[in-house]
């Protein structure tokens, strides 16, 4: 299959959601061409010239699967990368919020080019990801492309890794490659109606939804997902185990307990008061705790060092950490665990020096609990800092 033919799929970002979540889940659907900067680019030439790589799917069967129909491409290789945005059916972005900006100008480019509307979804660890490269867009265009620009969020639910030194056990990406991506075996990518109508034929990974039922699945990753993941590696830094990995943390059965009842107490009442209409109480229940084995899976070998990476990122107003804290309380559930995690990790910043700011000043200018109908917040937070020590 050509990598300019109507069936084909662009992925921005050749990393562990490109690779360990993307590939696996719709390769067998679309031609995947992985684009990247030109510091991976031996990794993008391996794939053009193969045509497939290999994925370490992690859980109770651990396989290794070969992933095939995909190729790559440098960023640096302009003319190649427009003509497959001129023709792509689909862009995907897994590049992190941070650097959608860096892909605007790409987008813009081809819209000029372009006869039939783009469409873009943005696969990433974060809610309104659309909307900000859309943003961006606007701003290189001078104005909004209207139907001509199709974008959408999706939630990535699947917990994968690049491994590199390859260990023991891992099938590297290539022979003789020092680079493996892993990943457990959890499939569907969650996205609004919207965004996929028209996509024919539909991958069948894709769960389309309604904006309710979506909007319920983000708040549900945010919560129940990126911001324990961020609570169990910053309360595990704040106390005295010496853990490396995630998986270490399930012989803590304090620490395993406190996480329980954080999701149990805080994130499930919350989430059934937020969005009653589209979620049922008791698939809810039985469903979080399958995400607290996940995190601690032994096999996934997912280490510590990763959920403290970027903490102050993790501590922004939108993030994982004090969105959780704010959509909790919006509900009228007080947040006390979520806020404990969140001290640990404003602790955890100022102990590393990732911050030069103080605890105070994290949590009032950099979180942004400065109002005074952040009072109960932020009593809640200093609560939590007293309980774990890092104040």
């Amino acid at each position: 299959m050509s990598d300019t033919g109507p069936n084909t799929c662009v992925v921005f970002g050749a990393g562990a959601l490109g690779l360990g979540f993307l590939g696996p889940e719709l390769s067998h659907r679309m031609k995947l061409v992985f684009v990247d900067v030109e510091q991976n680019a031996e990794m993008l030439s391996l794939l053009a010239r193969r045509g497939h790589y290999f994925f370490n799917e992690t859980g109770p069967a651990a396989c290794v699967r070969r992933i095939e129909n995909v190729s790559g491409l440098p960023a640096g290789e302009e003319r190649k990368l427009r003509a497959l945005l001129s023709r792509a059916a689909l862009v995907l972005t897994a590049v992190g919020g941070e650097n959608l900006k860096s892909i605007a100008p790409w987008v813009s480019g081809a819209l000029r080019a372009r006869k039939e509307p783009m469409r873009i979804l943005c696969c990433e660890n974060g809610i309104g990801m659309a909307s900000k490269l859309r943003s961006h867009v606007v701003d290189l265009l001078g104005e909004e492309p209207g139907d001509a620009l199709i974008t959408g969020d999706t939630v990535m639910g699947r917990m994968c890794k690049t491994i590199s030194p390859v260990g023991e056990g891992l099938q590297p990406l290539f022979p003789g490659f020092d680079v493996a991506v892993a990943g457990e075996p959890f499939y569907g990518i969650p996205a609004p109606s919207n965004a996929l109508d028209g996509l024919e034929p539909l991958p069948d990974a894709f769960q389309s939804m309604s904006p309710q039922r979506f909007a319920a699945q983000e708040d549900i990753k945010m919560l129940a997902h990126n911001a324990l993941h961020a609570f169990l590696a910053f309360m595990a830094a704040a106390g005295p185990d010496d853990a490396t990995f995630f998986s270490d943390l399930s012989r803590d059965d304090g620490l395993m307990e406190t996480a329980y009842r954080m999701l149990h107490d805080e994130a499930a009442p919350a989430l059934s008061i937020k969005h009653r209409s589209v979620i049922d109480r008791n698939q809810l229940l039985n469903f979080l705790p399958n995400i607290l084995r996940r995190i601690t899976c032994q096999r996934l070998h997912d280490p510590l060092q990763r959920g403290r990476r970027g903490v102050m990122r993790k501590l922004r107003p939108e993030e994982r950490l004090v969105g959780s804290v704010r959509t909790i309380y919006a509900t009228g559930v007080r947040p006390t665990l979520y806020a404990m995690g969140l001290a640990a990790a404003a602790g955890f910043a100022v102990k590393s020096g990732a911050s030069e700011l103080s605890f105070e000043q994290i949590i009032d200018k950099h979180c942004g609990f400065e109002n005074d109908e952040d009072r109960p917040l932020v009593e809640a937070i200093m609560e939590g800092a007293m309980k774990t020590g890092v104040r």
